[in-house]
């Protein structure tokens, strides 16, 4: 992720660029993977009754999904406290269901880390994402963000993660962008990446978001991760920077409204939708929807004035949304599970005209609107009821 933002959630931002090569991490990226099975012939994919477009069956050993979870799962550990036998099962959580024990047990792993780390190496020391939202499973992984005055070289990360256990260091080939450097490896049984960045960087980025300047949702996530974001160690940073996220900015509720509603503004591009079902290309219509339940997702947290997250866990994200369209959950779900294209095109578009009647009046919302009124007009759905 750019700058700190690396440290908190960029496995989705790293992912992006390619630094991962490791089969392992290739099983993070793909734990999700879905199998495509439209099987539709001729135009009844626009409207019969075949398969679905996306079959949303997990495949339990995809790519070795399995071993992405907890070596240690079936094992015991000694501790170090009266050598005692504990059972990593009952510590990370039964099977792989999200559980408060998975999460605890990874913040013990974090808080060991940081206990060792030697200062120069984490002057402010973090940790975010599932673990510290309490949302781990089975096959979570650690992020840990270690903010400096001097970015560590890997001879520096080396000399330290070696002797205290860490196994299958990998390092980023490059810094990010901004700067920041990762490492990824196993401590204690599970997968930690770690970034380090500077306190400078991060400060500056805050600075940026607060001021309406930063759009990028890669980007803009870093202001959430800070919000939620726990402390492992601290010089009193990770305060100061959540009492300057507290109040959420004006300016980039406006600005970040507009934006995400640009792109319905033009009938061209809604029409592609249409275009993807006739042609029967459902990688292109999934694509365009996603991009469309970004931009819906995007508008509703600006209106609820809360920080964006990254677009996981949209179930218990959602919940706690004031505004919004009603049944947004389940209706979103459908997007990618109804079986007929038509299907996820009209609730894609529904969701968007529920979303534009919250905006407040004071942002022009009428030629997206319209657009995507007159495209589903044109098409003789602007009365389309689901079955």
């Amino acid at each position: 992720m750019v700058g700190v933002l690396a440290g908190m959630s960029t496995p989705a931002l790293r992912r992006g660029q390619g630094q991962r090569q490791s089969l392992d991490q290739l099983h993070e990226q793909n734990q999700a993977c879905r199998r495509c099975n439209h099987g539709a012939t001729s135009l009844g994919w626009l409207d019969g009754p075949r398969q679905p477009v996306l079959s949303l069956s997990l495949q339990p050993g995809f790519l070795g999904a399995s071993m992405m979870k907890d070596e240690t799962a079936e094992t015991t550990r000694s501790t170090s406290s009266g050598g005692m036998l504990t059972s990593v099962r009952r510590a990370t959580g039964e099977g792989d269901k999200m559980t408060p024990a998975a999460s605890a047990f990874r913040l013990s792993i974090a808080q060991a880390l940081a206990r060792s780390c030697p200062p120069e190496l984490g002057h402010e020391i973090l940790w975010a994402g599932s673990v510290a939202h309490e949302r781990a499973d089975a096959y979570s992984d650690i992020e840990q963000v270690f903010y400096v005055s001097t970015l560590p070289s890997r001879e520096d990360r080396d000399t330290w993660l070696g002797p205290i256990g860490a196994e299958r260091i990998l390092h980023d080939a490059e810094p990010l962008p901004d700067h920041s450097v990762w490492s990824t490896f196993r401590f204690r049984g599970v997968w930690t990446e770690a970034g380090w960045q500077l306190i400078s960087r991060h400060d500056d980025l805050l600075r940026q978001i607060v001021a309406g300047e930063i759009l990028d949702h890669s980007l803009l996530i870093l202001a959430e991760m800070t919000n939620t974001a726990r402390s492992l160690r601290t010089q009193g940073w990770l305060t100061r920077w959540q009492q300057a996220l507290a109040p959420y900015p004006d300016p980039l509720q406006t600005r970040l409204v507009k934006d995400a509603l640009e792109p319905w503004r033009f009938p061209n591009l809604l029409a592609a939708r249409w275009a993807a079902a006739v042609r029967e290309d459902p990688l292109a219509l999934t694509e365009r929807i996603v991009r469309d339940v970004h931009g819906i997702l995007r508008i509703l947290f600006a209106l609820n004035r809360q920080w964006e997250p990254e677009w996981k866990w949209l179930t218990d994200i959602t919940a706690t949304l004031s505004v919004k369209p009603v049944a947004l959950q389940e209706r979103l779900a459908a997007l990618v599970s109804a079986e007929r294209a038509v299907d996820r095109i009209v609730g894609c578009f529904q969701l968007m005209q529920e979303t534009l009647d919250l905006v407040p009046t004071s942002i022009d919302t009428e030629q997206a609107r319209r657009a995507v009124r007159q495209s589903l007009s044109q098409q003789g759905r602007d009365v389309w009821v689901p079955a």
